[in-house]
């Protein structure tokens, strides 16, 4: 028994001394060393000043030179972003020069660029391959994590194809990058599974490369805004539309929207409504809150409210609300028509009738702009549409 123990510590020894590469491979301190300069802390604000979201950048060489890489929905709702990097100094971005949602990647317009930068991997993952990741977690800078790639995810049409990792991170390591032994990058942290145990998920870096490849070109951050509101805008107005009479459709729809845009107000009222219609109060009320937490000087949120205290019979409070929306916004036309709602269940005809008028009347109004919308649309069309 001890020649065999003995043995196996000879083994050992002989294996550690040969093979020094297979132990040095992945040197976590020299990794972190080699990163850290590339890699940047991002903060977003909205058009008044408030911070929206942190998250992290880097540098990596691309198709076209070296590119500041982040995940889209770190940087998609910002009026400005500004990023710390690693000597201190802060940049102010005005733009992208590459967006794409649906991969959740964006390339970050710099002033200028550093000469040195990350590389990405041309090789692909595999599984059991020891990863680390060096972001902002939280906004504490300059965090190491490490794990292995647990599972390689092909992409189903909604999402790009993902590397599922361990390596452990949380908001604000959105747009890190995972990189291996070799400190090439391999992906880029975009997502955690919440309830999962070592859930998490980035996008692999044949996507980056492929993502990078096309000539940049300069798009504002509101430009971008503005595009992603007119697109977000229609997708609601279908789901209406597409899901009239039947509330379990407008109930998936709506809660589709959300995933992918949690912040959107209207997209949380449509939720909000299809479970009033649906008699699930309860997850109306917990919804309701959620939003007037998230947007206490939104009307949506003083009407979603609202419905729920009518629903529970506090009228009162339910009118209060309903009022309180039509001060924020006199031609919101869910609170005037809530509103008369209101009135016809107290059986208070002459108040109805005042309420029923200005709904019409709100109606008519959205009716008209909607008109004028569509004529401006239709013009500028035919003014750069050629002959």
């Amino acid at each position: 028994m001890k020649r065999v123990r003995r043995f196996n510590l000879y083994a050992l020894v002989w294996f550690a001394c040969i093979s020094p590469s297979f132990a040095e491979k992945f040197d976590l301190p020299l990794l972190r060393d080699r990163a850290l300069p590339h890699v940047f802390l991002i903060e977003s604000f909205d058009a008044r000043g408030k911070k929206i979201s942190t998250g992290t950048g880097f540098f990596v060489f691309g198709p076209h030179g070296v590119a500041a890489l982040t995940n889209a929905h770190v940087v998609g709702r910002a009026s400005r972003v500004e990023c710390k990097l690693s000597d201190g100094r802060r940049i102010v971005c005005d733009g992208v020069l590459a967006f794409s949602g649906k991969l959740d990647l964006a390339a970050l317009a710099f002033p200028s660029y550093p000469e040195k930068a990350l590389s990405i991997e041309t090789v692909p993952a595999t599984v059991g391959e020891s990863v680390a990741v060096l972001g902002n977690p939280l906004g504490l800078g300059d965090t190491l994590t490490s794990g292995i790639i647990s599972a390689l995810r092909e992409g189903d049409g909604r999402l790009p194809p993902l590397i599922q990792i361990t390596a452990p991170i949380s908001p604000g390591s959105s747009g890190s990058p995972v990189i291996n032994g070799d400190g090439k990058v391999i992906g880029i942290a975009t997502s955690t599974r919440i309830g999962g145990q070592s859930l998490n998920f980035a996008v692999c870096s044949q996507i980056i490369w492929e993502f990078l490849s096309p000539e940049p070109a300069f798009l504002s951050f509101e430009t971008l805004i503005k595009a992603k509101d007119k697109a977000l805008k229609e997708r609601i107005d279908d789901a209406h539309v597409s899901s009239s009479g039947d509330s379990l459709k407008k109930l998936r729809m709506f809660s589709k929207i959300l995933e992918e845009e949690p912040t959107s107000v209207e997209a949380a009222f449509g939720q909000i409504q299809a479970y009033d219609s649906l008699n699930l109060h309860a997850q109306a009320r917990a919804s309701a809150e959620a939003l007037f937490l998230r947007n206490p000087d939104h009307p949506h949120a003083w009407v979603a409210l609202a419905m729920c205290d009518q629903h529970e019979k506090n009228y009162r409070l339910a009118e209060r609300r309903l009022k309180t929306a039509i001060k924020l916004d006199q031609y919101n036309s869910a609170a005037w028509t809530w509103l008369w709602l209101l009135y016809m269940d107290l059986d208070m005809d002459d108040a109805a009738e005042w309420a029923r008028k200005n709904a019409m009347r709100v109606f008519e109004w959205h009716k008209k702009r909607k008109a004028e919308a569509r004529k401006h649309e239709n013009e500028s069309s035919s003014l750069f549409g050629g002959q």
